[in-house]
């Protein structure tokens, strides 16, 4: 240590704030390369928690979504006083209802229904629409 002082006792002022410089550059780098590996750490960690801990919470939510929808059709079909009206809406019932088994590992979310029922006033005057 005391070799280093007398090093740059003597050496000019240039060379001392070069060295400087130097150091506070390594620091920097240093510092950047630890706090890449650390994003890069944490998004591996995000994206393990999401497709190990946060698919089930998808999945419920698409559960929800598939059983309002069966709800409409139910009560489309319960309120109509409209035979064909009331036999649409229960094809489309069944139809919904056997489109919800999904295979274990497949996203329930990545799936919509093909049409939804629009309600206005007067459950008689319900018609389905298209989704796109």
């Amino acid at each position: 240590m005391n070799a280093l002082t007398q090093t740059f006792q003597g050496s000019s002022l240039s060379s001392k704030l070069a060295a400087a410089f130097a150091a506070v550059l390594l620091l920097a780098v240093v510092l950047g390369g630890v706090g890449i590996y650390a994003i890069a750490t944490l998004d591996d960690e995000i994206q393990s928690m999401y497709t190990k801990e946060l698919q089930g919470v998808s999945n419920a939510r698409a559960v929800q979504f598939r059983y309002a929808t069966m709800g409409r059709q139910l009560r489309q079909a319960l309120l109509t006083g409209d035979d064909e009206v009331r036999a649409r809406a229960l094809r489309e019932l069944d139809h919904a209802g056997e489109s919800d088994r999904v295979p274990p590992g497949r996203l329930a979310h990545s799936r919509r229904p093909s049409t939804t029922t629009m309600r206005s006033s007067s459950a008689a005057s319900a018609t389905p629409i298209e989704r796109r």
